[in-house]
């Protein structure tokens, strides 16, 4: 696993295990105003490594995407079926080059993934393992990206660039406002100073232009605001690609050909009348909320699929949620 602590401690954060489906979560103590210039360790995301002269082929036949439009210079989202066409997980895919790729997810869902991956992975010459790569997440105006790299407002989504020193993916994401960019960056160092040095700097030249660090439910709330999902072991197998809107966020392909779960999914896509979609709303409890894949309500057509707390007390507890609801 990645190893964050010595990097958290230089800027006061704070690992804890609360929400558990977004462990290991960061926190600050230095509460600081909230700008629009915000800088986010991605603590609780971790990569797979999927590696050998078989890598693309059996991506290929495993992911929603198309593993023909990936380079070096392309990242997609991407999801992986079960037969039924069923989600076991979203995640982002990064070809590192050409026998080697990485898979960007949630780190709850890493053993089910590499579980559920290496079960068709039998006959392939690759190898499937957990690899140690950082994570920000960097919310800015047009202006402060600029003073980062002026290609930065202006890259299609899901691209990336190189630095010298240290090898930096950029991952344009959704954002609901229209005024804000937001980016997914995966670091991955070199060998020439310590990985702990490297990624410090990156994140203490970005305090340097005016970058404040936010906690991951801060950071998670504009992944749920602007749609943006996610599966988690309690959601696995329940979903269809549809339904979580990756169609439109170009994470499935109706051109590649077969790969698992594909029948169901073009037959969705084609055939299929969809009858559920997601949408987010804020919501209150006096207890924690109920179980992913569970109903807060007794309507069984709202579903929870994702949740950050906004406001806690003793007495009720806000919530923002992502849920699947019907059409």
């Amino acid at each position: 696993m990645t190893d964050w602590l010595p990097i958290l401690q230089k800027f006061s954060g704070i690992l804890n295990q609360e929400p558990s489906h977004l462990v290991p979560c960061v926190s600050f103590s230095e509460k600081k105003p909230q700008k629009n210039n915000l800088i986010c360790p991605l603590t609780n995301i971790s990569y797979l490594s999927v590696e050998g002269v078989d890598a693309e082929k059996f991506l290929q036949g495993q992911l929603t995407c198309d593993l023909r439009e990936i380079s070096t210079n392309t990242i997609k989202l991407s999801g992986h079926c079960n037969p039924k066409g069923r989600l076991h997980g979203v995640f982002y895919t990064i070809q590192n080059n050409i026998n080697h790729y990485f898979l960007a997810m949630p780190s709850v869902q890493l053993e089910h993934i590499q579980a559920s991956l290496k079960k068709y992975a039998i006959f392939s010459k690759i190898k499937i393992k957990p690899v140690a790569l950082y994570s920000f997440g960097i919310i800015a105006e047009q202006s402060s990206l600029e003073q980062i790299d002026s290609t930065l407002t202006n890259i299609k989504i899901f691209d990336k660039y190189d630095q010298e020193k240290t090898h930096t993916s950029f991952i344009k994401l959704p954002c609901h406002d229209e005024n804000l960019f937001r980016f997914f960056i995966i670091l991955n160092p070199n060998q020439a100073t310590t990985e702990h040095e490297q990624v410090a700097d990156f994140w203490h030249n970005l305090t340097l232009l005016g970058f404040n660090a936010i906690g991951t439910c801060d950071w998670h709330k504009f992944n749920i605001l602007s749609l943006l999902p996610s599966i988690y072991p309690e959601t696995t197998e329940k979903c269809l690609p549809h339904t979580l809107n990756l169609p439109q966020l170009g994470a499935v392909s109706f051109k590649k050909g077969c790969y698992t779960g594909q029948e169901i999914v073009a037959r969705m896509e084609y055939l299929g009348n969809l009858k559920k979609t997601i949408t987010y709303q804020e919501f209150q409890s006096s207890t924690p909320p109920p179980p992913l894949g569970e109903s807060i309500t007794d309507k069984s057509d709202h579903l929870l699929l994702d949740y950050v707390p906004l406001n806690t007390s003793e007495k009720s507890n806000t919530y923002l949620g992502l849920f699947i609801t019907d059409i």
